[in-house]
């Protein structure tokens, strides 16, 4: 996407946080968005912010563990990534995160 797709989707995402802003999926979307866009200190704010609001499903979870990677803050994205697999202990990607990020044993 080119940035100024970005911003227009970023702002829709916005729009209905403000008509809705208990809805989780609101806050997803818009932390998927920002963490597409390498922007992983706002994502893992809206990660937490969806999930606290009943979005807390093992694909929030696993893309809030990708981005605290990204930050490099392991022991936090662990937790989450458990977090996700023990809500889904089979969802691959939750699995595939732990291993791209060196979090599981041999």
């Amino acid at each position: 996407m080119e940035k100024q797709e970005w911003e227009k989707a970023e702002q829709r995402y916005r729009f209905v946080q403000q008509l809705s802003p208990k809805m989780p999926y609101a806050h997803l979307g818009l932390a998927t968005l920002q963490a597409r866009r390498d922007l992983h200190p706002e994502a893992v704010i809206s990660f937490r912010k969806a999930i606290s609001l009943g979005g807390g499903n093992a694909k929030s979870y696993t893309q809030l563990g990708r981005s605290l990677l990204a930050l490099g803050d392991k022991e936090a994205a662990s937790e989450a990534l458990l977090t996700a697999l023990k809500i889904d202990p089979k969802y691959p990607e939750a699995k595939q995160v732990m291993k791209e990020g060196g979090l599981l044993r041999k």
